[in-house]
């Protein structure tokens, strides 16, 4: 609800979003025009190796310290945190980051990407081995895997 929504000035931007309880966030945009969406895993369901150095919710904020998302995605060091599947979108361009618990890899797209009834791309998180209370699933296909670059 809008009344869960922080505003925070950082970085030389408003930083719009829904706090988590560890003061990150799932889902941020700023007055620069970026939008950040952070999803659970990267390619597979994993099993939680805690402890992690820091929260995934504080990443997304840090996207908003970068002056653009090639720097963040070369530059950020992502060990010790747990897989997640980052989308930014700013002006500059529109980029998919999967971390993986050991590699960065990356997918980029036009920078205009257009959204039409029934095309462009959908993005799911990736079911810790605890969501499934039914017993394990089949596995789902791997889509768009083959896309990613080992490095930003």
């Amino acid at each position: 609800s809008p009344d869960q929504l922080k505003t925070i000035r950082r970085w030389g931007q408003e930083i719009l979003f829904p706090p988590d309880p560890m003061g990150g966030t799932w889902l941020a945009s700023s007055s620069s025009g970026r939008i950040a969406c952070l999803l659970n895993g990267a390619f597979e369901a994993h099993h939680r190796q805690p402890p992690y150095r820091k929260s995934r919710g504080l990443v997304v904020l840090e996207v908003f310290s970068y002056p653009n998302i090639y720097a963040f995605c070369n530059e950020y060091v992502l060990e010790d945190i747990e897989p997640f599947t980052l989308i930014v979108r700013d002006p500059k361009g529109f980029i998919e980051l999967r971390w993986d618990g050991k590699k960065k890899h990356h997918g980029n797209f036009k920078k205009q990407m257009p959204i039409k009834a029934g095309g462009g791309r959908q993005w799911f998180s990736i079911p810790l081995p605890s969501d499934f209370k039914t017993g394990p699933r089949r596995p789902r296909r791997n889509f768009g895997s083959n896309m990613f670059k080992s490095k930003c």
